[in-house]
C-alpha cells in the first residue's frame, strides 16, 4: 500500500526534489501541498504531475480579516463605554 503526503504546515518539512522522484517512481501515491520549500516558487515538476494537488497557503482571507476587524471595532466601542468585552483573551 502506498501513502499520500499532505503538508499544510511548513514547506521546509518536505524535500521537494526527493518527493518528485518518489511520485514519479510510484513510491508515493500522491501529495497535497499548500506550503513549499522555496515559497513562493513551486517546482514545475510538481505542477505537471497528475497525482499532485497544490493550493495557496492562506492563513487570512479577505473575509476573515473583515470579520476580525468588526470584532475589534465592536470590542473598542464596548470598552470605551465601560461595558464587558464581546471577546477577550485571558490567561485561563
Amino acid at each position: 500500500m502506498m501513502g499520500v503526503i499532505v503538508n499544510v504546515g511548513c514547506g521546509a518539512l518536505i524535500n521537494e526534489k526527493e518527493l518528485v522522484k518518489c511520485l514519479v517512481r510510484g513510491k508515493i501515491r500522491g501529495t497535497g501541498l499548500d506550503v513549499f520549500e522555496n515559497a513562493p516558487d513551486v517546482p514545475q515538476e510538481l505542477c505537471v504531475l497528475e497525482n499532485v494537488v497544490l493550493s495557496l497557503h492562506k492563513l487570512f482571507t479577505p473575509k476573515s480579516c473583515k470579520n476580525a476587524l468588526k470584532i475589534v471595532i465592536a470590542n473598542l466601542k464596548v470598552f470605551f463605554s465601560n461595558e464587558p468585552l464581546l471577546s477577550s483573551v485571558t490567561d485561563d
